[in-house]
């Protein structure tokens, strides 16, 4: 049986900022939704998507895929921009993109 209480600390530079992880936590969590999941891929192989065109690529509802992209805009991984009546997404931050795209090729590369 191992004593936790005799191993030793962990060096200060290995220490993770709780927050920081807990953030990470929360967005790994938001991602675990299939459909927001699949709005990411989407957008990831655009610059950017207005709600019409993720819904059609879903064949969801409007409403349903403006919730979705509500949470994830709340969450720090999408940015809006309006144009008119229309509403454009896009990825943001960078750091969220390249999680993305390492987890996105692996599963294309799956496929080939």
């Amino acid at each position: 049986m191992i004593d936790f209480a005799t191993l030793p600390a962990e060096p200060e530079a290995m220490r993770v900022d709780q927050e920081s992880l807990e953030g990470w936590a929360d967005t790994f969590g938001l991602l675990a939704d299939r459909t927001r999941l699949r709005i990411l891929f989407h957008l990831s192989r655009n610059d950017e998507l207005h709600v019409g065109a993720l819904c059609e690529r879903l064949g969801q509802s409007q409403p349903a895929v403006s919730h979705h992209l509500s949470r994830l805009r709340e969450a720090g991984v999408l940015t809006a921009r309006r144009n008119g009546k229309q509403r454009f997404y896009r990825l943001l931050p960078q750091r969220c993109r390249d999680v993305l795209e390492a987890a996105f090729q692996g599963l294309e590369d799956a496929k080939n």
